[in-house]
């Protein structure tokens, strides 16, 4: 899955965060046409995993020891994960022809996808000011 973030652990915290943040607010664009359309280049399995994109990847293998020692690492490991988690289930919804539900749980301000999408955003940030 091709999030646009780099996968190089080679490349800075500052950049791969600075790319994720902008990869994962284009989610809600892929999922907006997921429910117009009712499909998805990506299957519901994989955008469940947190491990896939780019940014994932890149949390799972390509963090240093130093940058594991910040309290943000634990918490962005953590939200990614739910945020993943919420994105599988519009797009279950969505493809799976209910797009009302879809619909409400991609633009409700409080619903998973959104609390998530914004708690990740905001603990990526403060990791990125930290460092």
């Amino acid at each position: 899955m091709d999030t646009g973030v780099p996968s190089s652990s080679m490349t800075s915290l500052d950049s791969q965060i600075t790319l994720a943040i902008s990869a994962h607010a284009k989610w809600k664009n892929r999922l907006k046409q997921a429910i117009a359309t009712g499909i998805c280049d990506i299957d519901v399995a994989t955008a469940a995993r947190d491990n896939v994109c780019d940014f994932g990847r890149w949390l799972h293998t390509g963090v240093t020891l130093a940058q594991k020692q910040a309290p943000q690492y634990r918490a962005c490991v953590e939200l990614h994960t739910r945020f993943h988690a919420a994105a599988a289930e519009v797009l279950e919804l969505a493809v799976t022809g209910k797009k009302d539900e879809a619909a409400q749980l991609l633009s409700a301000s409080n619903s998973p996808f959104n609390a998530a999408s914004t708690a990740l955003t905001r603990e990526m940030m403060a990791w990125k000011n930290a460092a």
